[in-house]
């Protein structure tokens, strides 16, 4: 093509996304469903003897496929909807990662589940811990306050009185900064994984 037919054809695209306040892209999509359903109303057609006897049950299957012909054309423009979500080195992306761990009486494996949370292979900026204390009668407050200490980034919910794990995990929840939000069992642990490539 040469540079004059594409200012044409760059025109034709700004006017029309100009006309109808809408990028040649959304026209397209627009087209492209109208055209898919108009086909499955000629492939349809057939049935329509079906449809004076069975209405809903008609209806229910033109439903059906136009669902499942939808879905086949929003997979066919995914990359472009992904690139506008995600930026073009997103391999590089790295999202924050809150892990919430609710705990009671957890004095000898707290430290350890903690640890390892941190030690993940993984930008320790990037990693926020935030542990429950659910009304531990033992010494998990005070393994909790020496790895305070230690992790800056660590934070420490105490509550006098046990209000269940589902209390808090949603007080975690609720505290959580990161962008993906893990819940850990208070005696399990991360193993120290490399990033995938």
């Amino acid at each position: 093509m040469t540079q004059s037919s594409l200012s044409i054809d760059a025109r034709k695209q700004k006017i029309l996304s100009g006309v109808f306040g809408v990028s040649f892209f959304d026209i397209s999509i627009f087209v492209t469903a109208l055209v898919l359903f108009l086909m499955l109303i000629l492939i349809k057609k057939n049935t329509i003897t079906a449809f004076m006897v069975h209405p809903l049950i008609y209806m229910y299957a033109i439903f059906v496929s136009i669902f499942r012909i939808s879905r086949i054309v929003s997979a066919s423009f995914s990359k472009y909807s992904f690139a506008k979500i995600m930026p073009a080195n997103s391999r590089d992306y790295e999202p924050t990662v809150s892990f919430i761990i609710p705990c009671k009486n957890e004095e000898k494996s707290i430290e350890k589940t903690v640890s390892k949370c941190f030690e993940a292979l993984y930008p320790r900026e990037k990693v926020e811990v935030i542990v429950i204390n659910d009304g531990s009668t033992d010494g998990t407050m005070n393994v909790l306050t020496g790895l305070m200490s230690r992790f800056g980034r660590l934070t420490v919910v105490n509550w006098e009185k046990n209000r269940g794990k589902r209390e808090g995990m949603t007080e975690g929840i609720r505290l959580a900064t990161g962008e993906i939000v893990i819940q850990l069992d208070s005696d399990s642990y991360i193993p120290r994984i490399t990033k995938c490539s």
